[in-house]
């Protein structure tokens, strides 16, 4: 049960994340992966460097803690005005998925 929820806020966080990029005019994570497909002329593998490893590890350690039940009061001081901002400028259509896990529904 906690691995198809994990699963499926990773799916709503990409979608949320593509369509802030769409928005601001920039290549989405789909586009991206399509477009390096197409490039792609040899087998060679491209590894992360050890600094980029310590970012990610950093960046996935913050939003653990920020979205932790521990965090709720910090994460309600940080995100509340992004997240109001970005439901104003771009609002969920009736059926979109939405941060609460379902659908976005009419008010």
């Amino acid at each position: 049960q906690y691995q198809k929820q994990f699963c499926d806020g990773t799916i709503r966080n990409q979608f949320f994340l593509d369509n802030v990029l769409k928005y601001s005019g920039v290549m989405t994570s789909q586009e991206v992966l399509r477009q390096r497909r197409e490039e792609q002329q040899s087998s060679l593998t491209e590894w992360a460097t050890e600094d980029q490893m310590s970012k990610i590890d950093s960046v996935l350690k913050s939003v653990a803690r920020d979205w932790s039940r521990e965090g709720r009061e910090e994460r309600s001081v940080v995100y509340d005005r992004l997240v109001g901002a970005l439901t104003r400028h771009m609002p969920l259509t009736k059926g979109e998925p939405c941060c609460s896990g379902g659908t976005c529904c009419d008010e």
